[in-house]
């Protein structure tokens, strides 16, 4: 019978940091579910149990608020939901893996930007990114030079157009940028951002950090600033099926739990 969910995390967490996380932390806020920390890399899992009492321990708000108060403490928080781990091991244990310190390491000279189709940037971030690959205009790739090889991609959306003191700006989104699992491509955004502001000249980029991974302090070398941080979404989810549907398209059948992630944090690159 395979391991459970928060015996399963638990294993790839030691085999991977060499250390058993403890399941105490003084800074964490209450919380029904199970955490693990890493001291000696300060980061702490708050792992998220999908089952029928969740509802009932987790009123509005609860994961944001969570973990707002605990990060106080100056920990990294990353909160795991259940259905996620199910549904993206793999890319979990990549992200697990270069919080280690174990990645791959490719670097951005070593590469080129090119522009991508539709269907090789919904396979690539499909596969290589937690969030898949949603709509979008532009698409770009990171290839190695001397291979060809296809390490990276970002994607970015149409144009939305907004006044900011009295004049009108083209506004675009960073939606998805990722590496190839088990790799870190330094300065490999950067690269990216270049190639895309030579091409479409945007008055302004921005992009979203989910809450529950990524801090999304890399942004800010890149000279994005943070501006705020969005209200939490709700989304329904069945045990056993582990597919998230929006709060407005609840499935037929029963069985289906409400839940709320902990938002997103929101960043922008002014051009002009």
């Amino acid at each position: 019978m395979p391991a459970g969910f928060i015996t399963d995390f638990e294993q790839q967490v030691t085999t991977l940091f060499g250390t058993m996380p403890q399941h105490l932390y003084s800074g964490a806020s209450a919380t029904p579910f199970r955490i693990l920390y890493l001291s000696q890399h300060n980061i702490l899992f708050h792992l998220i149990q999908i089952n029928a009492v969740l509802p009932r321990d987790c009123p509005p708000g609860f994961f944001a608020v969570w973990q707002q108060k605990t990060e106080e403490s100056g920990v990294r928080v990353i909160q795991v939901f259940e259905d996620v781990w199910h549904t993206r091991r793999q890319n979990i244990i990549c992200l697990l893996t270069s919080l280690a310190g174990k990645s791959q390491k490719i670097f951005a000279r070593n590469t080129i930007i090119r522009r991508i189709t539709r269907p090789v940037a919904d396979n690539f971030l499909n596969t290589h990114h937690l969030g898949g690959s949603p709509s979008a205009r532009f698409k770009y790739g990171v290839f190695i030079k001397k291979t060809n090889e296809l390490v990276g991609a970002a994607t970015f959306s149409p144009p939305r157009k907004f006044y900011r003191d009295g004049k009108e700006y083209r506004s675009y989104e960073l939606i998805r940028y990722a590496g190839i699992n088990g790799a870190n491509i330094t300065g490999g955004l950067s690269k990216v951002l270049k190639a895309f502001i030579e091409d479409v000249q945007p008055d302004d980029i921005m992009t979203y950090a989910d809450r529950c991974w990524w801090t999304g302090d890399s942004y800010l070398p890149l000279g994005f600033e943070w501006i705020e941080n969005t209200p939490p979404q709700a989304f329904w989810v069945k045990t056993k099926e582990w597919v998230r549907h929006s709060a407005h398209q609840k499935p037929d059948g029963e069985g289906y739990l409400q839940l709320e992630n902990a938002g997103n944090r929101k960043f922008l690159l002014r051009l002009k």
